[in-house]
């Protein structure tokens, strides 16, 4: 009989399909989903724009018109590629700055400055007087009924209108109570309430452990209880818990049996379970010790070996037969021939015939494959219980967390250094022949990454894939293969320049010129010619014949190897393509890299000729696999180094901002932004700050100059001495960019692809040069332009993908 309970009570008030969401999902869900509720009580507590639509469509003549032209104005002041929720918001706020002004004030103006950046003054005269025709036909009952419905919501708090009062002086006499002496009796463990269960099927009533036992014969009741209140038919899973504990396997070892027995959102509790197993062990023993039934010995028994299987089937079979027999008890005979117990004792003995046919132990799990060169730290703690399907599940060691009035921050310390023994027999230059001391010339020695990578890539033509982290000298990698290729087309101490041609794919326009100065300068002295062949540089026929070396754009290098004719000639004489940050597959760009690779290796097989293959990318979760995709021999041409091997310990700094509404997050991340680009500046370092579009980067450096204006602070901003203030000012004067002329003055600058290659030259210099101290700048600044920056901070966590027209979280 299933006693009555008040859980299940509870539980049978949500709807099924609740029920099994909170059964199913993980506490990170649950959390999303509480946060989801909270933001729609707010919606129904606050004045939004539904409300206010709703207001103007009752009210108003014309209402969609209105409607739509006080949305196509507010979208031009907060953005025009702002989500819509964004702009609902954005609107709601205007409304509320212009609703009780009869004419249009400076203040207001700099309050959207300040929240919005900078505007037209043509879309704010148009949404004042949107506003004030809304307000004039509108009765000023409705506004008013629903800003004090707002503030009655907002300002009335649980439990504030409970009257309480002094103590009656009746009270404070002893006589008018009565005798409580059998109260004061009872102690805490008599009033206590307990839930006693029936374990007849794990001990008898003569091997009961008496209750009053030892401090550690209380850890078995406890996971008993603790089952109980995780599992609803508990009785069972906990016994097979028990005998999980009791082997001798170590916790590692049977961490995996519990996460499948009790399943992976119940990681706290299984955590609190192999802490605490040594205990629960020794309080099995003690009760086996205090057992005060005596067993004989058996001599000639006979043991038979089950399966876990078999024991459930037969568990099973005992309960039908049970309820087989309740059946005939209470059934009449005509109901009883319903029933075949033949047929299911058949079923039953299948069954076990196949769970017998089945080995009793698991297949051994396969030995892990080491490489020689894979350094990955995280290896060995993937298999841990801190992680689940390779997604930690706790924070580093030395994380701090602090909590502020509009926002969270979570301080991550960096990373712990590298071996020391790995790459510690530094590569000299002056080891190296003619053409390597040619190519490095002004460089001593190799760095550690270098140094392991130097074999593989100086002396053989095997395909590689290097993940190293930003800064660790994955340029010098390249160069290494450039070298090895240009070797091999020497005859008699003569470069034949027409028999070789290497490509170079950078991600970005910016990255191509940097990498284009950057080897042709290093390659002059060799008679390598190198050029660009981007959307900005475009090369002749003539041209690309008599280049050695092309660096371009995925994009662009898969048009030109897509045509069938006129370009045979190119792409059958490349001896090497370099993939410079291959972890782009798995954006909205990663298509054209495929293509690119695909069809480089049919050509390979087709023509039977060789072209070497190199990817350089950051960190990798899965770089087996892209290894295996560009045709890399995992053993000697597989470099994996992990974060440990970054030459500049990188530290992190998560902050989640608080706030329901929109514009109410949008103005505390701008204020947490300027605190923390500040605090870079009072230490004399230069800030890069990334946002996730173009329009987003003008937006966001005035607004910081405007907050640094208001703050008093722009001095520390702007350049130190008037020789190079000057210099900056020429440099800028020759733009056509009045803003940008109008941030550089001030000490800020932007950037991003779509500014012309003039301007976008000019700003880096500068920047590079200390002349500009903040440089707000979107993701192509981000993919290999080397730009000195003492702190990198992401505003919006948001990036938006032009390919899908979606707003997608960064990885």
């Amino acid at each position: 009989m299933t006693l009555p309970r008040l859980t299940r009570f509870l539980r049978s008030l949500y709807n099924e399909k609740d029920q099994n969401n909170l059964n199913n999902n993980s506490k990170t869900a649950l959390l999303r989903k509480k946060r989801e509720k909270c933001i729609e009580w707010e919606k129904r507590r606050s004045f939004d724009w539904t409300k206010l639509s709703s207001v103007v469509k009752q009210y108003c003549k014309e209402s969609d018109v209105l409607i739509k032209a006080f949305l196509k104005h507010t979208k031009n002041i907060a953005g025009k590629e702002s989500q819509l929720e964004e702009q609902h918001s954005a609107a709601v706020f205007l409304f509320d700055l212009f609703k009780n002004d009869e004419k249009l004030l400076v203040s207001a103006r700099n309050t959207i400055r300040e929240t919005f950046g900078p505007f037209s003054n043509e879309d704010c005269d148009k949404i004042f007087q949107l506003v004030r025709k809304i307000v004039s036909e509108v009765p000023s009952e409705i506004f008013e009924n629903l800003q004090s419905s707002e503030n009655n919501d907002s300002n009335s708090i649980f439990g504030r209108n409970i009257t309480f009062g002094l103590v009656p002086d009746k009270l404070s006499d002893p006589e008018n109570f009565e005798n409580f002496r059998m109260l004061t009796d009872c102690t805490v463990d008599k009033l206590d309430l307990e839930y006693i269960r029936d374990e007849s099927q794990s001990l008898t009533k003569e091997q009961q452990v008496p209750k009053n036992s030892n401090k550690t014969e209380d850890d078995s009741d406890w996971l008993r209880k603790r089952m109980y209140e995780e599992i609803a038919d508990s009785a069972h899973i906990s016994a097979v818990t028990l005998n999980i504990l009791a082997s001798a396997k170590s916790n590692d070892q049977i961490q995996d049996e519990l996460f499948e027995l009790l399943g992976w959102e119940r990681i706290d509790f299984i955590s609190e379970i192999l802490q605490r197993r040594q205990k629960i062990n020794l309080s099995l023993l003690n009760q086996s010790k205090q057992v005060t039934k005596k067993v004989k010995p058996s001599y000639g028994c006979q043991i038979v070996v089950q399966s876990d299987k078999e024991k459930d089937v037969q568990k099973q079979m005992r309960k039908d037969d049970k309820r087989s027999r309740n059946k005939k008890g209470d059934q009449n005979e005509d109901n009883e021939a319903d029933f075949d117990i033949l047929r299911m004792r058949v079923e039953r003995e299948k069954q076990l015939v196949e769970a017998r046919l089945k080995p009793l132990l698991k297949p051994m799990r396969k030995e892990e494959i080491k490489f020689p060169f894979v350094f990955d730290g995280m290896s060995e703690a993937k298999k841990m219980a801190a992680l689940i399907a390779g997604n930690k599940m706790s924070l580093p060691v030395g994380t701090k967390k602090r909590s502020f009035d509009g926002y969270e921050e979570v301080d991550i310390p960096p990373s712990q250094p590298a071996p020391t023994h790995i790459g510690q027999h530094r590569v000299q230059i002056s080891e190296l022949d003619k053409i390597g001391k040619m190519g490095f010339s002004g460089i001593k020695e190799l760095n550690r990454i270098q140094s392991v990578v130097y074999p593989t890539a100086y002396t053989s033509n095997e395909n590689m894939l290097i993940c190293a982290p930003t800064g660790a000298g994955k340029t010098n990698v390249a160069m290494l293969t450039i070298l090895n290729t240009i070797k091999q087309h020497l005859e008699d101490g003569i470069l034949k320049r027409d028999k070789f041609k290497i490509v170079y794919v950078a991600p970005m326009k910016a990255l191509a010129a940097e990498m284009t100065a950057t080897f042709g300068r290093r390659l002059e002295s060799l008679g390598v010619v190198v050029k660009e062949l981007t959307g900005d540089m475009q090369l002749t026929k003539a041209e690309i014949l008599s280049t050695q070396m092309l660096v371009t754009t995925p994009e662009k290098w898969d048009v030109v190897t897509r045509k069938s004719t006129g370009d045979i000639s190119l792409t059958q004489v490349v001896k090497l393509l370099i993939l410079d940050e291959v972890h782009l597959l798995h954006e909205g760009r990663g298509a054209v890299i495929e293509s690119i690779v695909a069809r480089t290796l049919r050509q390979v097989e087709s023509s039977q000729s060789l072209i070497r293959i190199v990817g350089l990318s950051a960190t990798l979760p899965n770089y087996l696999d892209v290894a295996a995709f560009l045709k890399v021999q995992p053993y000697s041409g597989l470099f994996f180094f992990d974060g440990r091997f970054r030459p500049v310990p990188l530290g992190m700094t998560f902050i989640g901002v608080k706030g329901y509404n929109k514009t109410t997050q949008m103005n505390e991340m701008n204020d947490v932004c300027y605190e923390k680009v500040l605090e870079q500046i009072k230490k004399g370092e230069q800030v890069m700050v990334f946002v996730h579009a173009r329009n987003e980067t003008v937006r966001t450096a005035m607004l910081l100059m405007e907050k640094a204006k208001n703050d008093g602070k722009i001095e520390l901003f702007r350049q130190d001495s008037e020789a190079a203030y000057d210099d900056t000012l020429k440099q800028i004067n020759r733009s056509r960019n009045r803003a940008l002329q109008q941030l550089v003055e001030e000490g800020f600058g932007v950037h991003h692809a779509g500014m012309l290659r003039h301007d976008r030259n000019i700003v880096e210099k500068l920047f590079s040069k200390g002349h500009i101290r903040v440089l707000v700048c979107t993701a192509t600044l981000a993919w290999g332009v080397n730009l000195p920056a003492h702190a990198v901070i992401i505003k919006v966590s948001d990036i938006f993908y032009i390919f899908f027209y979606i707003l997608n979280k960064l990885n």
